[in-house]
């Protein structure tokens, strides 16, 4: 959990992810270096190598030396298979359509305690609603739509209409990058 917890605190990042993305886009090039990603990102040469340098050690990317420069290749190798099992399916999901990046709508939403636990509860079940999850956390009914609001506001989860009994039914979320990531995380 504590690993997943980390991706999605690094990836938790615009930029970082537009780096991601150039460089598995030009997976075909013969390697991507600073001075490019600056180029192409529209970003100085110590931010493009602070966000590399944290894909790397995710294992969501390698680096390999070609004289005096560090190149970066669309490699995903960590010691972690379950990292390993979500970076591919990003990597697919950026190559199938480099546009869509819907899936990092995860990444902020689990970054509070409280709403990874819910958006895990409400992922293993179906249709809860918002007494299911004052029952099982023990928090107040606007405390708990308070706080996942962000995740609904993202379209992490979707909120059918409210109930006989005037509550809303959270439902989990379709895409199989963030249910995959919710999925390890619990």
């Amino acid at each position: 959990m504590k690993e997943v917890w980390e991706l999605c605190k690094k990836l938790n990042n615009p930029v970082r992810m537009k780096v991601l993305v150039e460089i598995y886009k030009r997976r075909h090039d013969p390697g991507m270096n600073v001075g490019i990603l600056v180029d192409t990102c529209r970003i100085n040469e110590p931010t493009a190598s602070e966000h590399l340098s944290a894909l790397s050690s995710l294992g969501l990317i390698q680096r390999r030396r070609s004289g005096r420069f560090v190149n970066y290749y669309p490699e995903i190798k960590s010691d972690n298979p379950n990292i390993d099992e979500i970076g591919q399916l990003i990597r697919e999901r950026v190559l199938e359509n480099p546009t869509d990046l819907s899936f990092t709508k995860i990444f902020p939403a689990m970054m509070n305690a409280f709403r990874a636990r819910a958006v895990t509860f409400i992922a293993k079940s179906s249709g809860v609603t918002l007494l299911d999850l004052a029952e099982r956390y023990d928090k107040e009914l606007r405390l708990i739509t308070r706080d996942l609001r962000p995740a609904v506001k993202l379209g992490l989860l979707s909120v059918s209409a409210e109930g006989a009994d005037g509550l809303y039914t959270y439902n989990p979320p379709s895409d199989p990058i963030a249910r995959r990531i919710i999925e390890l995380s619990s």
